[in-house]
């Protein structure tokens, strides 16, 4: 089996469970553990390096995966399975639409399989079916079954710390964007609440003043590239907005500055981001369920910002 992997924690949930040597194609931001295995990367960061004049070519090319597609790589790997998070608006006629269009160029039959996590409960079941594709659903039930372990043990040990809370999540800040996904069960299984929009606002551009109504009394700033140096840019721009001192979480300095890169990412890095969230929500100090300086608090980054810059 030849498979494409078209987002990050769907290549680490397959190279956790061995099947590795399967990937033929991955996205410009994955990584396998064994730096012998060189698949092809397939998406790119920069839009303009790929154009599509057919109307088809081009709804492929943005509409496959998160980041744009080179479809000509992808056709020249003929893979048998594509793994994706699709983009497109519409999911339901894009997954025929694009398994024919493989299978016209590439001459055979292009399983494409939607990978779409909205709850933690779909996180787990889709961790175990991307193992049960390619023939390791042991390994995957194993990965989902203590994923999910931990977070109850979190819940039991620190619900009297977290219920309650008002939490944001802010993933950037130029523009402000807050996360939904899987995070709004997260924090209902702490008996938090998380700020969201619903559907049809989630199109517009987010207002500063919906969070500063929201009043939480945590925030974590996780942007999800860039290390706790975009962490401080973060915080410069932050502390200039209107009422931002005045929030609760300011007055009290929960608010919780992390690299973001293994919060979004279910799989086998997850738990070491879910643990910054966590300690977030429950007020713990970085060390405690994480490992040490993985995050730092308000007054500490406003002092020692000069360090990360």
């Amino acid at each position: 089996m030849k498979i494409v992997s078209l987002e990050p924690f769907i290549t680490d949930i397959l190279d956790f469970c061995g099947a590795g040597p399967l990937i033929v194609g991955h996205t410009h931001r994955c990584q396998l553990l064994d730096s012998s295995l060189q698949p092809a990367v397939v998406t790119t960061a920069d839009e303009t390096q790929l154009s599509a004049a057919n109307p088809d070519d081009h709804r492929i090319v943005r509409g496959l995966a998160s980041s744009p597609v080179d479809v000509k790589k992808v056709v020249a790997l003929a893979p048998d399975l594509i793994l994706t998070r699709m983009s497109d608006s519409d999911r339901i006629t894009f997954t025929p639409f694009a398994e024919e269009y493989f299978e016209a160029w590439v001459g055979k039959r292009v399983l494409i399989k939607d990978v779409s996590i909205i709850s933690l409960a779909t996180m787990y079941e889709e961790i175990e079916a991307i193992g049960a594709r390619v023939g390791r659903g042991r390994e995957t039930r194993e990965l989902a079954g203590r994923i999910k372990a931990q977070l109850m043990g979190w819940a039991d040990s620190f619900f009297d710390r977290s219920r309650g809370k008002k939490v944001v999540l802010l993933s950037g800040v130029e523009p402000l964007k807050t996360e939904s996904l899987w995070f709004p069960s997260f924090a209902k299984l702490f008996s938090a609440q998380l700020f969201s929009r619903d559907v049809k606002q989630r199109e517009k551009i987010l207002q500063w003043s919906e969070i500063r109504d929201f009043r939480p009394d945590v925030v974590l700033v996780a942007p999800p590239e860039g290390g706790l140096s975009a962490c401080v840019r973060s915080l410069q721009v932050l502390e200039k907005l209107d009422g931002w001192d005045a929030l609760p979480a300011v007055k009290r300095g929960d608010v919780v500055f992390c690299d973001g890169a293994a919060l979004y990412r279910p799989g086998p890095r997850f738990l070491r981001g879910a643990a910054v969230f966590v300690s977030a929500i429950a007020g713990l100090e970085s060390g405690y369920i994480t490992q040490r300086d993985e995050f730092f608090k308000l007054r500490y980054l406003e002092l020692h910002r000069h360090r990360f810059l």
